[in-house]
């Protein structure tokens, strides 16, 4: 399995020198970080950025190749598995964890994304 953390992590601390827009998705990716349970939308973290949605979109598009909602989701399925991974938690407390008010609505975004249930990649990840 790709390590997803360690990819993570060196989008965090690029290692190369970056440009503006590499700056600004960095910063983003950082802001998301810290904030991925609070809020999922892209708009929110445009604005803890002082950027117009269009330009965090665009900075997302040329530094990372793909949108500020799949870095977010991303985020929020790394955070998942790791829960799955790492704790006993039952799936709706996972959900409650990452900001889910709804559990069943938390296990159809990560079937939809992953093509497992929570509970079935659990059982894969544990074996």
């Amino acid at each position: 399995m790709v390590d997803l953390d360690a990819n993570w992590k060196i989008l965090l601390n690029p290692p190369w020198r970056l440009d503006l827009a590499g700056e600004r998705a960095t910063n983003f990716l950082r802001t998301v970080e810290t904030r991925f349970k609070e809020n999922r939308q892209p708009r929110f973290f445009a604005r803890q950025l002082h950027l117009r949605l269009s330009t965090l979109d665009r900075a997302c598009h040329q530094t990372l190749c793909c949108t500020p909602s799949h870095c977010i989701c991303l985020r929020v399925l790394l955070e998942a598995i790791r829960m799955l991974e790492n704790t006993n938690l039952q799936v709706q407390e996972i959900a409650d964890e990452l900001g889910y008010a709804d559990h069943d609505y938390f296990i159809r975004f990560f079937r939809n994304k992953t093509s497992w249930t929570p509970a079935k990649l659990r059982a894969i990840i544990v074996r």
